[in-house]
């Protein structure tokens, strides 16, 4: 009975394996596709910050030729104010990416024990086959 009691020991550690591998997959995919959230929204602000540009330079350009004082016009004023918000959104989402989206998950990997990654080595070379020769006739 110690071959099946080996065995089902070798199975459950297999079992345990594959939930972690799983597990990490899953965290790994949640990582990335957040990443790629922020990355969107990152694009997303440019572009409307571009649009901001473009249109504080076609209104000053137009209060300029009308002789006007372009900083004393409130829509230019305005324009301003958004484009100051857009910079302070872009720059807290590359500092989001920099930091990483989730510190919490990278900290829980990196504390794996000593203990856990010599669990999983010990599966491994259990679950390996020994190698087939010909087999002994007596």
């Amino acid at each position: 009975m110690a071959t099946m009691d080996d065995l089902k020991k070798t199975v459950e550690e297999g079992v345990s394996l594959a939930r972690e591998g799983v597990a990490y997959a899953v965290e790994r995919a949640e990582d990335l596709s957040l990443h790629a959230a922020v990355r969107v929204r990152i694009f997303a602000l440019r572009r409307r910050l571009e649009r901001a540009y473009a249109e504080l330079g076609e209104n000053v350009y137009r209060l300029r030729s009308r002789g006007a004082e372009a900083l004393a016009d409130g829509g230019v004023k305005r324009q301003l104010k958004e484009i100051t918000k857009l910079e302070k959104e872009i720059d807290a989402s590359f500092a989001e990416l920099e930091r990483g989206t989730r510190p919490r998950a990278a900290a829980q990997r990196q504390t794996r024990t000593t203990a856990q990654r010599k669990t999983r080595a010990t599966a491994r070379s259990r679950t390996r086959q020994p190698k087939r020769g010909k087999p002994d006739r007596k």
